[in-house]
């Protein structure tokens, strides 16, 4: 059971790294000559979303502009705020779910009372995902609540 939760979460990840990888030798070429050219992966206000900053960030400038402005009231006023903020939604919504499969897999090597190693280690697969998926939830939609209180 262990070993097909951590096979799906391998799966998982790859399947969110070859979202992003290139699969077009032209544009891995094109790449590779504009290399010596400065990247800037972070979008300005006034432009939409481009490459690997489309992935993480609303399409719509309207959102954007409101999660600028919320971001604003809330004391943070740099120009990649919006991209920032975004980027670490995405990853708190998905460091929560590793570190609970961290813990269940480690559980004896951890420093756990007896009670809770014990309860963890009784956790089935239905009780796992419904805990991967609360925690995806808190760790995505946490931050957007805590902006909306701080700003508010």
């Amino acid at each position: 059971m262990l070993l097909g939760l951590l096979f799906g979460t391998f799966l998982v990840f790859l399947a969110i790294v070859s979202a992003f990888r290139e699969r077009s030798a032209g544009k891995i070429a094109h790449r590779m000559r504009m290399a010596a050219a400065p990247v800037d992966i972070f979008v300005s206000p006034e432009r939409s979303p481009t490459g690997f900053a489309k992935a993480f960030l609303p399409t719509e400038t309207r959102e954007r502009n409101k999660d600028r402005r919320d971001l604003a009231h809330a004391g943070f006023d740099n120009p990649n705020a919006v991209f920032l903020y975004y980027m670490f939604r995405t990853g708190v919504g998905l460091l929560l779910p590793a570190l609970l499969a961290s813990a269940v897999v480690l559980r004896e090597q951890l420093p756990l009372p007896d009670l809770l190693r014990e309860q963890m280690g009784q956790l089935g697969s239905l009780q796992l995902m419904m805990g991967f998926a609360v925690l995806i939830l808190i760790g995505f939609f946490g931050p957007a609540v805590w902006l909306s209180a701080r700003s508010s």
